[in-house]
C-alpha cells in the first residue's frame, strides 16, 4: 500500500492509497472505479467527503507536463508521425449516424521567408469570442494577437521578470473576458483584462519538501480555483524514491481543496540517468496513457480522460468525466473501443529517434539506445485516447490515434458528453482550441516552421 501524506504549515494534505476489491469491471457503476495497478492491486482515491462527485481512481495516472528538452521532444514526435504511414483506424461504439467531418484550412499565419509574420515554437492558441487568436510564443516570452483576418494586431508582454513580463510561457486560458498566462519559470501567473492595460501579476506555485519540489499551477479556474500538478524532483524520480505525485485542486493561496487524480510519471515521462551523473527528461512517453485533463474554455471545468491501455484485445472501454471549477461532477460518460496493437516498427523507430537525440549526453549512441529503450513506456495496445482539447461552450474533442501520417481522427463530445460528430484531419496537426464549427492548431512545415492555421468543419458527403 502506498501512502503520501505532507504538511503544508498549517494546511495538511492527504493522499491515501488503499486497496479495494474491484467488483464492477469496465462498465459504468455507482460509486467508485478503479483499474488494476502494475503490481495487480486495485487502488481507488480517497477523495474529501465533501466533494459530490465521483472519486477517480489512483492507479492511472494524470497528465504532468513537463517542458524539459521542449525542441528535441518535438524533433523525436513530428518527424515519427511524418514518416510512419498509415493511421490505423478506430472502431468505437458509436450511433452510425454520428455525422463526420474534415478539417478544411481557411487561413493559415506564418511565413518561411519573411514575407508574413514568423513564428518560432507555438505553445498554446486561444480565441476569444470576437475570433481573435492570442498565441504563446514561449521563446519569445510574449502572446501575440491576430485579428479575424489573421493580421497582427497586438503583442502582450515581453521578455523579462518585471510585471507583464515573462520568461516562458507555459499555459494559457481564459477566465471570463481576462485572458490568463503562466510563467512556470517565475511561478506566478499573468492576468490581462480585455483592453490589455495594466497586467495583474501574482504568485501561482508553491513548493514542497523533499521528494516533491516547486510545483506551480497549470490552469485558472472559477472562484480563485486552479489546477496544481504537484511536481516531483529528478533525482527522486531517478532514483525510484517517488514515482507517483497527486494533482491537486487549490484555492488562490495554493491551499489544498481536493485531489483530483494520481499521476504514474513513469508513464508519463522518459528519464534516464547519464553516465556522468547527470539526468536526462522527456517531456511525454509517446505511449502515455495518463489520464487527461484539461480546462475549459472560460475555467468553468475540468474535464478528465481516463485512458488507460486495454489489458487484452476484446473491446473496452474509457471514461470522460466533467467536474465544476469547485471539484463537483457536471456529467461522466463512458465510449468503448476497439483495442490497437501497438506497431512494433514504430516502436523501434522510436526508440532510435530518441536515441539519436539524446546521444551527445552518452558515450556511445549505443548506450543512449539502451537507455532509452529501458525508460520507454511501450505498452501491448495503444492508448484509446491521445489528447483532449476542451473548446467553446464545452465542446470536448478526443483524438484518437497515437501515429498519424495520412490525417488523425477526433470524437467530438456536446457540453453534455453526448458524442456528436468524428472530424478528421488530412495530416498531422496539433490543436489547441475548438468549437462545434472550427478549430485551430498547428502545423509544422518540412523546415520545422509554425503555422497558425484555423479550419472550418466541413461535413463529408455533403455538396457544400
Amino acid at each position: 500500500m502506498d501512502l503520501c501524506r505532507f504538511d503544508l504549515e498549517s494546511r495538511r494534505a492527504e493522499f491515501r492509497f488503499q486497496p479495494v476489491p474491484f467488483e464492477c469491471g469496465h462498465v459504468a457503476c455507482s460509486g467508485s472505479h478503479s483499474h488494476p495497478s502494475s503490481d495487480g492491486e486495485r487502488f481507488e482515491t480517497t477523495a474529501s467527503a465533501s466533494m459530490r462527485r465521483c472519486k477517480l481512481p489512483s492507479s492511472t495516472p494524470t497528465e504532468f507536463r513537463v517542458r524539459t528538452l521542449r525542441r528535441a521532444a518535438h524533433r523525436v514526435v513530428v518527424p515519427v508521425l511524418v514518416a510512419l504511414a498509415g493511421a490505423v483506424a478506430r472502431a468505437e461504439c458509436q450511433d452510425e449516424s454520428t455525422p463526420t467531418f474534415r478539417l478544411v484550412a481557411d487561413l493559415r499565419i506564418g511565413s518561411e521567408v519573411g514575407s508574413g509574420p514568423t513564428l518560432t515554437w507555438v505553445d498554446a492558441i486561444r480565441v476569444d469570442p470576437r475570433g481573435r487568436m492570442f498565441v504563446a510564443q514561449p521563446q519569445q516570452g510574449s502572446v501575440l494577437v491576430f485579428d479575424t483576418f489573421g493580421k497582427r494586431t497586438g503583442r502582450l508582454g515581453h521578455e523579462g521578470e518585471g510585471p507583464g513580463e515573462f520568461r516562458t510561457i507555459s499555459q494559457m486560458g481564459w477566465l471570463g473576458d481576462s485572458l490568463w498566462v503562466v510563467d512556470a519559470r517565475l511561478g506566478r501567473a499573468t492576468l490581462f483584462g480585455p483592453d490589455a492595460a495594466n497586467p495583474t501579476t501574482f504568485p501561482a506555485g508553491t513548493s514542497y519538501p523533499y521528494p516533491f519540489s516547486r510545483s506551480v499551477a497549470a490552469a485558472l479556474l472559477e472562484h480563485g480555483h486552479a489546477v496544481l500538478p504537484v511536481s516531483v524532483s529528478l533525482p527522486a524520480l531517478v532514483s525510484g524514491d517517488r514515482r507517483r505525485a497527486p494533482v491537486l485542486l487549490v484555492d488562490r493561496n495554493m491551499a489544498p481543496l481536493d485531489t483530483l487524480a494520481t499521476v504514474d510519471l513513469t508513464r508519463s515521462r522518459l528519464v534516464s540517468k547519464t553516465p556522468d551523473g547527470g539526468m536526462l527528461v522527456s517531456s511525454q512517453q509517446p505511449y502515455d496513457d495518463s489520464p487527461l485533463m484539461r480546462t475549459g474554455d472560460r475555467g468553468r471545468e475540468i474535464v478528465v480522460v481516463e485512458r488507460s491501455v486495454a489489458p487484452s484485445a476484446s473491446v473496452d472501454s474509457f471514461r470522460v468525466t466533467a467536474l465544476d471549477s469547485d471539484g463537483r461532477q457536471m456529467w461522466s460518460r463512458w465510449l468503448q473501443f476497439t483495442p490497437q496493437r501497438v506497431n512494433p516498427d514504430q516502436a523501434d523507430s522510436l526508440i532510435d529517434q530518441l536515441a539519436q537525440d539524446f546521444a551527445s549526453s552518452f558515450t556511445s549512441r549505443a548506450d543512449a539506445r539502451r537507455a532509452v529503450q529501458a525508460g520507454l513506456f511501450v505498452p501491448p495496445f495503444e492508448p484509446p485516447v491521445t489528447d483532449c482539447v476542451v473548446g467553446h461552450d464545452g465542446i470536448v474533442w478526443l483524438r484518437r490515434d497515437v501515429f498519424a501520417a495520412d490525417g488523425m481522427s477526433w470524437t467530438v463530445l456536446d457540453p453534455d458528453g453526448t458524442s456528436m460528430a468524428r472530424v478528421r484531419s488530412s495530416g498531422p496537426i496539433h490543436l489547441f482550441d475548438a468549437s462545434s464549427t472550427r478549430a485551430w492548431g498547428v502545423e509544422y512545415s518540412s523546415l520545422d516552421v509554425p503555422f497558425v492555421v484555423r479550419y472550418r468543419l466541413e461535413r463529408v458527403g455533403s455538396d457544400r
